[in-house]
């Protein structure tokens, strides 16, 4: 998938973004939105069978999402290539999210790139911002933004309004989503986040502080990111691979203690 990285983006749908991603997208994969057939679900022994399109799959559905019983070792290699893995390049009830940013007014921070997949790790939005304010540090050692990616980047407006129509009411998914939502300047209901970060399992243990995304890639999706510069793209990739790693975990857990 080719995307625009001098401005313009890249994002599923046409110019009124919001009404197409009220609308539910139906596909392929099984990590679609619920519709209000399979809102039923309430208890959480049932166990519901979901049409999607021509297909039909067999999910529990225990407070949203439930990964399936996939190889964990699979997860990292289905969200890095989701092309191969799957084809469904649809808005899903689950996306994952990460911005760059550099510095501005000499003390803060402005949002300088941002980046939006859905739940297989397909690319919904990947545009550079030119953030409000004067900039004086593109910190691109670590943000891998340079001032030419910015010459005819889109309006931090537009960006904006573009972002929050893919992930308003959805659940999100990242990796220290308060610096995020804060270059965003803007914030989602609590109960949709999902912020890695937060996760026992994926904290030091003794002291409970957080990891950074580079070392939780490594050892649960077995993958090298941010070498160099950080990409968002891939950060979102690996916060996404990490959460349905452990999602997959906590269903072999239950499983194993025939807790449902």
């Amino acid at each position: 998938m080719d995307y625009n990285r001098y401005g313009y983006g890249y994002c599923d749908g046409d110019d009124s973004l919001s009404a197409k991603f009220e609308g539910l997208y139906l596909g392929d994969s099984p990590y679609r939105p619920q519709t209000a057939a399979t809102k039923t679900y309430a208890k959480k022994k049932t166990q519901k069978y979901v049409s999607y399109g021509k297909e039909e799959a067999k999910y529990k559905y225990h407070d949203g999402y439930q990964e399936d019983d996939s190889d964990e070792s699979q997860i990292a290699e289905a969200v890095f290539n989701p092309e191969t893995y799957s084809k469904d390049e649809g808005i899903t009830s689950m996306v994952a999210i990460d911005c760059e940013m550099v510095g501005v007014n000499y003390t803060e921070s402005g949002l300088a790139r941002i980046s939006i997949v859905n739940y297989d790790g397909h690319v919904l939005m990947d545009t550079y911002v030119k953030p409000e304010g004067k900039i004086t540090n593109y910190r691109s050692w670590v943000s891998g933004v340079y001032p030419s990616d910015l010459k005819y980047a889109m309006g931090f407006k537009k960006a904006r309004a573009q972002a929050i129509a893919i992930l308003k009411g959805r659940d999100i998914i990242g990796h220290s989503l308060h610096n995020d939502f804060k270059a965003l300047q803007w914030r989602p209901k609590k109960y949709n986040i999902k912020d890695i970060s937060l996760i026992k399992e994926f904290r030091h243990p003794g002291t409970n502080q957080p990891r950074s995304l580079k070392k939780l890639t490594l050892e649960f999706l077995g993958k090298k990111i941010q070498s160099g510069s950080h990409d968002s793209v891939d950060d979102a990739r690996a916060a996404l691979g990490c959460y349905r790693v452990h999602q997959s975990q906590q269903s072999t857990r239950k499983k194993k203690y025939h807790y449902y």
